[in-house]
C-alpha cells in the first residue's frame, strides 16, 4: 500500500490547487513551507526542521533524538543515490530542532525525488546500520571524555541549566545509549515525525513541477500534535559559584554566565551586538584585558546562542586557575563599564562585522534555506533575515545600555580547574 501511495505523489495525481500555490506556507496538514527561487544558480537544496529538539528527550532517553537521525539517514537508499550525483544529506539534533538537509545539482534532483518520498513517508531502519552507529557514537561519548573543552562546556551548561532540557547534550550519555534498541529509534520516528511541527523550505533552481512534487510529500506526512515547548527554569535565579576538577588538565576552563534574551525578544539584537563589542575579535575589550594586558588567557571568547528559552551570554577564558578570581572580577567592571566606554566606531564594527558573517553564510542555496527554517522555528518567520538585519543597522548606543541591564542580574560563574 505504502509503495501505491509513494507513487501516486510522485505523479502527482493526489493534489489541490491550494498545495500547489507556490507562495502558500501551511498546509492542511500543519507543515509551514516555504521555497525561495534562485534560477540563477545550479543547485537546489531542501531543509527540514522538527521543532522539539532536546525538549522531545528526558534524562533518561537522552540521545534518542540524535540515534534516531543517524539510523534513519543511513538505512535508506536515498543517501547512496545522493552521493553519486556527488550531493549532500545531513541530519542532526540541536536544543530547539531536529534538522534535515538534502543539496544536489538541479539536474539531479528528479533522480532522488523517489528515494526521498520513501525516506520521509516509509523509512527503512537497519538493525545493522543501527549496530555501527550506536557503536560510533558510544566510542564518541568516550572519546569527548579525553576533550577538556568539551568536558568542560556540558559541565557548565549542567550547572547554569539545572534541570531544563538545555542541560542536556545531543549524544546522551553512554548509560543511555548502550541501552537503546532499534525499536526505541522506530518508536521517535512514529511519535515525533509530526507535520504539526514541521518546517521546509526549498531553495535553489527547480522547476514548477518539482516543487509540487516535493510539496505533496509532505503533505502527506500525518498531523500530530504539536509540541509545547516549557522554558520553566530556563533562567538563572540566584548567583553560584561551581567548580570541578579534572586530573587531565593543565589550564582551568573558566565561564561567567548570565540569564540573556530568547529570539523573539526585543531585546534579542542588541544582546547579539553586546556579545559582539565585549568578546568579538582581538580588539575586544576581553581579549584586550585578558590576553594583551594581563597575559592571563590564550583563549578567550563571548558565547550567545539563539534559542527558544531563556539563553546565556557567556564569557569564556582558559587560564591558569591562580589567575581566574581577578578574570572574574575584569570581566565583570567591563562588562558594568560597556555601555560607558563604548563608542560609535565600536557599534559599527560590531554591526558590520554580525551583518557581513550572516549574508555571507546565506549565500549558498543551503544556507539561505536553513536561515529561513531556522528563523521560523523561532517563531520570527521565514523571511526574517531582512528584518534582522535591518534591525542590526538600527541598533543605537542605548539599547546597548539595555542590553547591558543583565549584567545586573543573577550570574553563574563555572571553573573547570586542575587537581592541585
Amino acid at each position: 500500500m505504502k509503495r501505491i501511495l509513494i507513487c501516486i505523489l510522485l505523479l502527482g495525481v493526489v493534489m489541490t490547487d491550494a498545495v500547489l500555490a507556490q507562495d502558500r506556507e501551511l498546509f492542511e496538514n500543519g507543515v509551514r513551507w516555504k521555497s525561495i527561487s534562485r534560477d540563477y544558480t545550479q543547485t537546489v537544496s531542501l531543509v527540514v526542521f522538527v521543532k522539539g529538539g532536546l525538549f522531545r528527550e528526558t534524562v533518561k532517553n537522552n540521545g534518542v533524538g540524535a540515534l534516531f537521525a543517524r539510523t534513519w539517514l543511513k538505512s535508506g537508499k536515498l543517501m547512496e543515490k545522493v552521493e553519486f550525483v556527488g550531493g549532500m544529506l545531513n541530519a542532526g539534533l540541536s536544543g530547539d530542532y531536529f534538522e534535515f538537509s538534502i543539496a544536489v545539482a538541479s539536474d539531479n534532483l528528479d533522480f532522488v525525488l523517489p528515494e526521498l518520498t520513501e525516506q520521509i513517508l516509509s523509512p527503512q531502519f537497519s538493525q545493522t546500520v543501527f549496530e555501527r552507529e550506536k557503536d560510533i557514537t558510544l566510542r564518541e561519548i568516550e572519546a569527548a571524555k579525553d576533550d577538556p573543552s568539551s568536558i568542560a562546556y556540558q559541565l557548565f551548561m549542567e550547572a547554569t541549566y539545572k534541570k531544563h532540557p538545555y542541560s542536556m547534550k545531543a549524544e546522551g550519555t553512554a548509560k543511555n545509549v548502550s541501552s537503546m534498541t532499534l525499536k526505541d529509534i522506530r518508536a521517535y520516528y512514529d511519535k515525533h515525525f509530526y507535520a504539526s511541527d514541521m518546517i521546509v523550505v526549498l531553495a535553489g533552481k527547480y522547476t514548477e513541477t518539482q516543487m509540487k512534487r516535493i510539496q505533496n510529500i509532505f503533505r502527506t506526512v500525518p498531523k500530530g500534535k504539536p509540541l509545547k515547548i516549557d522554558c520553566s527554569g530556563a533562567g538563572i535565579v540566584k548567583n553560584e559559584r561551581i567548580e570541578a576538577t579534572d586530573p587531565r588538565i593543565q589550564q582551568a576552563k573558566l565561564y561567567l554566565s548570565y540569564s540573556a534574551p530568547s529570539a523573539d525578544s526585543k531585546e534579542y539584537v542588541y544582546s547579539k551586538i553586546l556579545s559582539d563589542l565585549l568578546g568579538g575579535g582581538m580588539s575586544s575589550p576581553y581579549f584586550t584585558a585578558l590576553r594583551k594586558e594581563k597575559g592571563y588567557a590564550y583563549s578567550v571568547n563571548v558565547i550567545y546562542p539563539s534559542r527558544l528559552c531563556a539563553s546565556r551570554l557567556t564569557g569564556y577564558a582558559g587560564l591558569q586557575i591562580e589567575n581566574a578570581d581577578d578574570a572574574v572580577a575584569t570581566m565583570r567592571k567591563i562588562n558594568s563599564s560597556i555601555a560607558d566606554i563604548l563608542t560609535d566606531g565600536d557599534l559599527e564594527k560590531s554591526k558590520n562585522h554580525i551583518i557581513g558573517q550572516v549574508l555571507s553564510e546565506a549565500e549558498t542555496n543551503n544556507r539561505r534555506a536553513w536561515y529561513a527554517a531556522f528563523f521560523e522555528n523561532l517563531g520570527l518567520g521565514f523571511d526574517h533575515m531582512d528584518r534582522y538585519i535591518s534591525m542590526l543597522k538600527a541598533v543605537k548606543k542605548e539599547n546597548i545600555s539595555e542590553a547591558a541591564g543583565i549584567f545586573k542580574k543573577p550570574y553563574t560563574i563555572f571553573i573547570l580547574k586542575p587537581e592541585e
